[in-house]
């Protein structure tokens, strides 16, 4: 089992771009799914709790831990030995996300039968339907509205409890400034200062796959995470364009290409996928780990579990907090 060792940032949290070094930059999935925008969106509710036990628990596979998060620097975490046989205490990523046998149950119930329609959950002036919900069974791929609806998630839980000051930007984000340029995407940010963040996560989708852009404004880094160890430095690019762009037009502020970072993760510095369907799973939980500030301490084993807790955590427009890593 793989433990992260972090320093402090701002009293509480690590930066995950701090040991990158300057210089020059370097699956598959469903097409975009239509968003149904509603006229009202329910207030977010608290979250509830529960367990699940450690033999339902996968363990961390040790060959697929990413043992770092950023190169060269960054301090390799200690490994904890595994129980024999799947028993005793499950370490490693934050002792896994918490289950009930009636969580389970409404899991089950939202990826069941009935009309694909329905709406099984709606805020963000967004609606999750029920066919929607669906791309979380099995190995279904994810689609557009469940990974937007997961990303405002994410950006709901940081401005609440005290985490980094987090922006997502939509799933069609990349493509429209990618065929566009910034003045294509100019709106997008009218009622957003992006400077005043400190991490921008820009979800992207090529050729049927999915991955994922994380802008540390505290770091000036820009960091490109692919489940399937690919490089994408034209991404890295369009992106630092695209924040140059937008630094002059909301500020009058050019940027300094020379003190910015921008590197790639390699395959084996983050966790990879093992199968064809699961990028969009792991584009989001790089977004939720990273979002608060933890390393990567999750496997392709993890991903069933992930599917189910994301459900949950959609029905209920609340992420499911970990347990603390001595439990």
């Amino acid at each position: 089992m793989v433990e992260g060792v972090q320093t402090q940032h701002n009293g509480r949290f690590s930066s995950f771009f701090g040991h990158l070094q300057p210089g020059v930059p370097e699956c598959y999935e469903s097409p975009p799914s239509q968003r149904i925008p509603v006229s009202a969106s329910k207030k977010i509710s608290g979250c509830v709790n529960g367990e699940i036990p450690a033999s339902q628990l996968p363990p961390i596979c040790p060959d697929r831990v990413s043992h770092t998060i950023l190169p060269n620097q960054m301090p390799i975490p200690t490994a904890k030995e595994k129980a024999p046989g799947g028993q005793g205490k499950i370490t490693g990523l934050d002792c896994g996300p918490q289950l009930t046998e009636d969580m389970q149950k409404e899991v089950s119930s939202a990826l069941g039968p009935g009309p694909k329609e329905e709406i099984l959950s709606q805020a963000f002036k967004m609606a999750v339907t029920r066919e929607d919900m669906r791309t979380l069974r099995d190995s279904h791929w994810l689609n557009d509205t469940v990974i937007n609806f997961y990303m405002n998630l994410l950006m709901a839980r940081n401005q609440t409890q005290g985490y980094p000051a987090l922006y997502a930007f939509n799933t069609f984000f990349y493509s429209k400034l990618q065929s566009g340029g910034h003045k294509s995407v100019r709106s997008w940010t009218k009622a957003v200062n992006l400077f005043a963040k400190e991490l921008i996560l820009v979800p992207v989708h090529l050729d049927k796959h999915w991955s994922l852009v994380v802008t540390d404004l505290r770091e000036k880094s820009i960091v490109y995470l692919d489940s399937m160890g690919l490089k994408r430095p034209e991404v890295l690019a369009q992106i630092f364009q695209y924040l140059q762009d937008e630094s002059i037009a909301r500020r009058n502020v050019a940027l300094k290409p020379l003190e910015w970072k921008q590197h790639s993760m390699a395959a084996e510095e983050i966790p990879q996928q093992g199968n064809g369907s699961d990028c969009g799973l792991f584009t989001c939980q790089y977004a939720e780990y990273i979002s608060r500030g933890q390393p990567l301490t999750f496997s392709q084993q993890h991903m069933p579990l992930f599917r189910k807790k994301m459900v949950w955590e959609i029905l209920h427009q609340c992420l499911l907090e970990p347990r603390p890593p001595s439990c």
